[in-house]
């Protein structure tokens, strides 16, 4: 991707698609954390802590997801050359990342099913395996390993 590709984002939806999936992927993190007992006992926070972590996690999968992942690609291509681990602990850290925010893209699935005005996405798959989906100003989508989404 290059920075002149950028002036083509539709860059109210894509926050809009960025805060919803950081909100779904989110509420499957709190799901899985309250059914494994990480909310509960004398250090888990109770309701506060799940509130919290639903709360920092939307806005850091939505927003901060596009920093992190571009930092380590940036990581990546520099360092990358002298020490060839690098690649391999950014592309696992940037696995990581997707999988945590791929979660929720099931919920958004459903949700642009059943309120197809709320993304204005003609098709939206329902695992996306990309951190951030970039959403293109035109009529269809297409989530390529890219991360770009046409409107």
């Amino acid at each position: 991707m290059a920075l002149s590709d950028l002036r083509n984002v539709d860059w109210s939806a894509t926050l809009k698609l960025a805060a919803l999936r950081g909100f779904a992927s989110a509420i499957v993190l709190v799901t899985v954390g309250a059914v494994l007992g990480m909310f509960s006992g004398p250090s888990g926070g109770g309701v506060g802590g799940a509130l919290r972590f639903l709360i920092l996690w939307t806005f850091g999968a939505s927003i901060g997801g596009v920093v992190y992942i571009w930092m380590l690609r940036a990581m990546s291509a520099t360092l990358g050359k002298a020490v060839g681990i690098v690649v391999t602990v950014c592309s696992l850290m940037q696995i990581i990342v997707v999988v945590l925010v791929a979660a929720g893209d099931p919920l958004v699935y459903m949700l642009s099913r059943q309120v197809p005005q709320l993304l204005d996405l003609a098709d939206f798959k329902v695992f996306n395996f990309v951190a951030v989906i970039l959403v293109r100003k035109n009529t269809t989508i297409d989530v390529s390993e890219t991360g770009y989404a046409d409107v």
